[in-house]
């Protein structure tokens, strides 16, 4: 896990908030999955285990300044 209770020029700067953000994201996250395998299944589309969300897609160049 990243060590997100430091301070320094990448972390959060209030680690109480920092937290309290991952876990609303987090719980967020959980819903929408729910909410997506209920309209696969109504639409009788199989459901996978895991659905992979590419986002190495769009988080490789993510902070990378275009040149």
């Amino acid at each position: 896990m990243i060590n997100l209770l430091y301070y320094d020029q990448v972390s959060f700067h209030n680690p109480t908030e920092a937290m309290w953000t991952l876990g609303d994201s987090t719980a967020f996250a959980i819903k929408v999955e729910a909410l997506l395998r209920q309209a696969l299944t109504k639409a009788r589309v199989e459901v996978p285990i895991m659905v992979d969300l590419e986002f190495t897609k769009s988080l490789d160049t993510r902070g990378l300044k275009n040149s």
